[in-house]
C-alpha cells in the first residue's frame, strides 16, 4: 500500500523522519509531496495512493475523485474544514484527524495492524 504525505507547509524534519520510519517499517511505500503550489500537483500525486496524510492542505472533491485507490485521509491538525467530507463519505473514505504531534501519535500506535485496519475500513 502506498501512503502519500502531502504538505504545502512541510512537517519538521524530525517529525517527517519519524512518520516515514514507522510507515516504512510497517511495510508501506511512502511518497512525499512538499511545498507544492498548484492543486494539479496534488491531484497528480494522489492517483495511485491508498492513504493520504495532510496538514492544512485542501482535499477537495476533485482531489478525492482523482485518488481512485484512496481509503483514508489523516489530518495532522485540528478540524476537518479542509477536507470535503461529503465527497469522502460518498466513496467510503475514512477521514480522521490528530491534533497531537502526528509523529508522536504514530509512535504510540506503532502497530501495523492498527494502520491496516484503518486503511481497510
Amino acid at each position: 500500500m502506498k501512503i502519500l504525505i502531502a504538505t504545502e507547509k512541510p512537517f519538521a524534519k524530525r517529525a517527517l523522519d519519524g512518520i516515514k520510519e514507522i510507515l516504512t517499517a510497517a511495510g508501506y511505500e511512502v511518497a512525499l509531496l512538499e511545498k507544492y503550489t498548484e492543486k494539479e500537483e496534488l491531484i497528480a500525486a494522489v492517483a495511485d495512493v491508498d492513504g493520504l496524510i495532510i496538514r492544512s492542505d485542501k482535499v477537495t472533491a476533485e482531489v478525492i475523485e482523482a485518488a481512485q485507490n484512496l481509503k483514508i485521509v489523516v489530518r495532522a491538525g485540528a478540524g476537518y474544514d479542509n477536507v470535503d467530507l461529503a465527497a469522502a463519505s460518498a466513496r467510503d473514505i475514512v477521514v480522521m484527524k490528530n491534533s497531537k504531534s502526528f509523529s508522536q501519535r504514530l509512535i504510540l500506535i506503532k502497530s501495523p495492524k492498527f494502520l491496516v485496519w484503518r486503511l481497510l475500513l
